[in-house]
């Protein structure tokens, strides 16, 4: 695998991208109460 995207992995596995991401969720549910629930839930679980 390309080192490029091992490293981006690594960043988008660490503990503070996590909570980056549940941030930045929230706050768009927020301010889409009636956006796609199911479509962010997956994305969190694949970057997960």
């Amino acid at each position: 695998m390309d080192s490029r995207y091992e490293t981006r992995a690594q960043q988008y596995h660490t503990l503070l991208g996590l909570q980056q991401l549940w941030a930045d969720l929230n706050a768009n549910q927020a301010r889409q109460p009636n956006s796609d629930d199911a479509h962010w839930t997956h994305a969190a679980i694949a970057a997960g």
